[in-house]
């Protein structure tokens, strides 16, 4: 995985990201929730190979983000 700094701060940020409004959910429609067991795998998957930097909000995906 590549890094670059992040700002001044000293850390150093993935340049792949993960966009987390895309995690499956368990319909089609906006107030469906996040299917964790499907989820977390995803993410620890993403976490494993390096990936450090997660697009979230609270709004995102019903407020299950």
């Amino acid at each position: 995985m590549l890094y670059r700094d992040f700002g001044k701060t000293g850390k150093k940020i993935s340049v792949l990201g993960f966009g987390v409004a895309q995690l499956p959910v368990s319909g089609n429609n906006v107030c469906d929730r996040v299917i964790d067991e499907q989820a977390i795998p995803i993410l620890r998957a993403a976490y494993d190979n390096g990936i450090n930097y997660y697009d979230s909000a609270w709004n995102y995906l019903n407020e299950d983000s």
